[in-house]
């Protein structure tokens, strides 16, 4: 993935960033996932601030650097870091309109760290919303068995067994 991700940010020329921008986001979520997480830091907010000079898919971009923030800060326990990126990821994916799997993701992190957080009510809000946009058949990513397992959870710590979904 680091080797995809950084043909993406070499092809990036001088009229069109947003290979540049999405190649460091990749290369972020890659090292996020061998637990290098302030190169992943460091790769999400070089994404970010090129995204800012974007002229098309600024808001999209920016929501997917931002989410990736909120996770790794999510991933290194400060919560109270990765719920304001969370928060912001949530308004610019929202108001992209572009690929509702981000969008999803970015609600199923957020619950996870309200989860994390103490937070079950909001971390049942988002799930819920998560939830809502599985059944969009425009959403490439399959979130249900994350989904059912984060709410599941939500009800377990709630000690509301009744009310979980099986």
């Amino acid at each position: 993935a680091l080797y995809y991700a950084d043909k993406l940010i070499q092809l990036s020329t001088k009229e069109n960033h947003l290979p540049e921008a999405l190649g460091y986001i990749c290369k972020g979520e890659a090292l996020d996932r061998v637990a290098s997480y302030p190169e992943a830091l460091e790769a999400a907010f070089q994404g970010l601030e090129i995204a800012r000079a974007l002229n098309s898919h600024r808001s999209f971009v920016m929501g997917r650097a931002y989410s990736l923030i909120g996770h790794v800060y999510h991933m290194t326990g400060n919560n109270k870091e990765a719920v304001g990126y969370f928060h912001t990821a949530l308004g610019l994916l929202e108001a992209s309109h572009e690929h509702s799997e981000d969008l999803c993701l970015a609600r199923f992190s957020m619950s996870f760290t309200m989860l994390s957080t103490g937070n079950t009510d909001s971390a049942l809000y988002y799930v819920r919303k998560a939830k809502s946009m599985y059944a969009n058949p425009l959403n490439q990513r399959d979130p249900g068995p994350w989904l059912c397992l984060i709410a599941g959870e939500i009800y377990r710590v709630g000690k509301n067994y009744d009310s979980a979904e099986y």
